[in-house]
This record gives structure tokens, C-alpha cells and sequence, in this order.
């Protein structure tokens, strides 16, 4: 029996979407049980996960497809890119984040990344930097977790000798 000539157009659909979707899996190998359970083709924005190892990131590390902002004119725009947002309060709260960004600022140069804006500490990675640049971000982020008690202390040593200076 033959498959009703509708039927094979939608089959032919199915397939050429699940080769996209493969394409995208084999560019992307660290997320690629997310975007063959979710279908996804990079053709748009999709969030690929919440954490990066055992970074959680409140925004995601999404797929992004649009031109990033202040995106540099003289970089050519890319097809699409691993975006994650470091958003050093959520991760280490108020007190410890001018510390968690001088951490993250003397890591910079390390990590190869497309783009970095800055001003919204926002990475931009090429398919071929993710996965190194994500775990240099984690790294960071367990680097500094690690240090966060010590450096609660010298805050609060700090606060204290303020307070003992301001009584005599």
C-alpha cells in the first residue's frame, strides 16, 4: 500500500526538520540531548540550559540569533551563538559582588569568546567556543564560591575596625 501523497509531504517535513535538528545537535555536542529532546534547529532563539556544570544561571544559556547588544560593527555578524548572562549578584549575592566581577575580570583574558559585552556581562560564544569557554565560566564561578567565606570575613573584619575607629 501506498502512503497518501499528504502524508508523504508531512513525512518529507518531519525529515528534513530531524536533519536540521541533528546538524544543530553535532554543532552543539554539550547540549545535544537538549536540542534532540526539544527538537530544536537553530534557526531561532532556544534556551539550551539553565546551568553550565554546576553554575546555575538564572537567564539561561540560550541560542541566540539576533545581533547582540553593542555589538561591535567591524565583528560580521555570525548565524547564531552560545549566549550566557553572568549575573554576579544572583550568584553571590550583594556584599560579594564587587568581588565575584574582579574575580571574573582577571579570568577574561583566558577565555576565547566572540564577543563579550561588558557592560551587561553578557558572553557571545561561536558554536567552536562554547564548551571551553563555559567550563573556563564555571571554573570561575567555583573558584570563587570556594573563596567567598574568607573574603566574607575580611569584609566583616574590615566593617568591624570602621566601627571601632568611629567610637574613639
Amino acid at each position: 500500500m501506498e502512503l497518501n501523497e499528504k502524508l508523504v509531504e508531512k513525512l518529507a517535513a518531519t525529515k528534513a526538520k530531524y536533519e536540521k535538528v541533528t546538524a544543530f545537535a553535532a554543532l552543539l555536542p554539550l547540549f545535544k540531548d537538549r536540542i534532540i529532546s526539544d527538537e530544536l534547529t537553530g534557526e531561532s532563539y532556544a534556551k539550551l540550559s539553565d546551568y553550565v556544570g554546576q553554575m546555575y544561571c538564572a537567564w539561561g544559556v540560550s541560542w541566540y540569533t539576533n545581533t547582540p547588544t553593542n555589538y561591535p560593527e567591524e565583528k560580521h555578524s555570525q548565524v547564531g551563538f552560545v549566549n550566557v548572562y553572568i549575573n554576579s549578584i544572583s550568584l553571590f549575592g550583594d556584599k560579594l559582588y564587587d568581588f565575584a566581577r574582579q574575580k571574573l575580570d582577571e579570568v577574561l583574558p583566558s577565555i576565547d569568546v566572540h564577543f563579550y559585552d561588558a557592560m551587561n556581562s553578557n558572553f557571545y560564544f561561536l558554536p567552536h567556543e562554547a564548551e571551553a569557554g563555559l567550563k573556563k565560566l564555571e571554573a570561575w564561578y567555583l573558584d570563587t564560591k570556594a573563596q567567598c567565606d574568607a573574603q566574607l570575613k575580611k569584609l566583616r573584619v574590615a566593617e568591624l575596625q570602621r566601627e571601632l575607629e568611629g567610637l574613639s
